[in-house]
């Protein structure tokens, strides 16, 4: 059975690779997959590793 989800800001299919820079110095790479105007979706990152409203830095190379 599938949810429908209403959102409230159209979400945009991307393929992005960044780099998560968390608080305490420590960073891990991921993927973008997905953006809208109030945040971003990340592949490849242990959700677990993460807290709801843990401060993180998103770094999307020199050219960015």
């Amino acid at each position: 059975m599938s949810v429908l989800t209403i959102r409230s800001h159209k979400r945009f299919a991307v393929r992005r690779s960044v780099t998560l820079r968390e608080e305490a110095g420590g960073k891990r790479g991921g993927l973008m997959i997905e953006l809208s105007c109030e945040g971003c979706r990340i592949s490849g990152v242990n959700s677990l590793a993460y807290t709801i409203h843990q401060t993180v830095a998103l770094d999307l190379g020199e050219d960015e």
